[in-house]
């Protein structure tokens, strides 16, 4: 079966990445042993999109004021970033996306901030786009809460894309229906619901069983209690879409000279490595191409990457403490570090530098 269609078209020579969204969420990581991985429905959302990475750190600030001034956005160098700025006033943020897309005729885009990716004092607006036909950019746009100021970080999602049906919704007539008008319904959720509560109590009263099951795992399953009900092959525990991928013989992103960071003019060339790898690029794809079920050493680089993205670690050094956390010789380690870059490079379209 041929996929649906997502066609992203860069405006700007160096464009945001799009990088699938990721399940881990750092407030899901400090919940204890982790628990609120064992929410699939969770980490499901959190993955079932794309997210836009926001390509340099940025302060924004508000003054509580109604005017376009009354929202002030500035780099950490000072610069007023091109992207991000007070378009509408009232105080709402907003993002170009850096991208012209477009979908199947029957489908739309959903542009909204990462699910259960909490920031505090200004939050996402959800805008449904009808990118089936419309040749127009869209913004997204995130409403402080109050005056102050809120940070958002290299690295950091500020969009999140997800394909939505254009109309299918309005062809659904909700229907309340006694439980009982369903007996075998009636009758899983009854095994169901005695079962959950018997567990509960056997929590409460510390059981020892139920504390080493710690959770049921009917959902995760894929089953009922009984048995008798199960998922369908559309069942998923974890979620990982595809990253964009570049077709053949695609050339410059955009005409020369449009930055999406800085606006009009050349935007300044990123440090590279001997091999001629942004590094910056490189490790921002690992962190937002982590998920919470691969290696060890992949969530260790993902960590790792905030701190070459923020410019206190170098890549020499991260090495070392991969070397000091890993039982792998340097010469191994840099190698496989150079083709993790290749392959993010190719999966991620990040450009050669030069």
């Amino acid at each position: 079966m041929a996929g649906l269609r997502l066609d992203c078209y860069p405006l700007f020579n160096d464009p945001p990445l799009i990088v699938p969204g990721a399940s881990e969420r750092d407030w899901m990581d400090g919940t204890p042993d982790r628990f609120a991985y064992r929410c699939t429905p969770l980490s499901i959302a959190n993955a079932s999109g794309w997210e836009l990475i926001n390509p340099v750190d940025l302060t924004a600030s508000w003054n509580g004021g109604a005017g376009l001034e009354d929202i002030v956005v500035r780099a950490d160098d000072g610069s007023v970033p091109a992207y991000a700025s007070s378009h509408f006033g009232s105080g709402i943020l907003t993002f170009q996306t850096g991208y012209l897309f477009r979908t199947d005729p029957d489908w739309v885009i959903w542009c909204r901030g990462s699910p259960n990716r909490m920031k505090p004092g200004i939050a996402p607006l959800d805008g449904i786009v009808e990118t089936n036909w419309a040749p127009f950019t869209f913004t997204m746009n995130w409403r402080f809460l109050q005056p102050g100021s809120v940070r958002f970080a290299a690295g950091e999602p500020f969009c999140f894309l997800s394909l939505w049906p254009s109309v299918a919704l309005e062809n659904v007539t909700p229907r309340l229906r006694p439980l009982a008008s369903d007996p075998d319904l009636e009758r899983e959720y009854a095994s169901w619901r005695d079962s959950r509560l018997a567990f509960n109590r056997k929590l409460a009263e510390q059981d020892p069983e139920a504390q080493a099951q710690k959770w049921q795992r009917f959902y995760l399953q894929g089953q009922s209690p009984t048995g008798r009900l199960r998922a369908t092959e559309d069942h998923r525990i974890k979620r990982r879409l595809a990253s964009p991928e570049r077709d053949a013989g695609f050339g410059d992103l955009a005409p020369q000279g449009m930055s999406y960071v800085h606006g009009t003019g050349d935007h300044p060339p990123a440090q590279t490595d001997g091999a001629g790898l942004d590094e910056t690029a490189v490790f921002r794809a690992v962190a937002a191409d982590t998920a919470v079920d691969e290696a060890t050493e992949m969530n260790e680089t993902a960590r790792l990457a905030v701190a070459l993205m923020d410019g206190t670690r170098s890549l020499a050094s991260i090495i070392d403490t991969l070397l000091d956390d890993f039982d792998v010789e340097r010469e191994r380690l840099a190698a496989d570090m150079l083709q993790l870059a290749a392959d993010l490079l190719a999966r991620h379209a990040i450009a050669r530098v030069g």
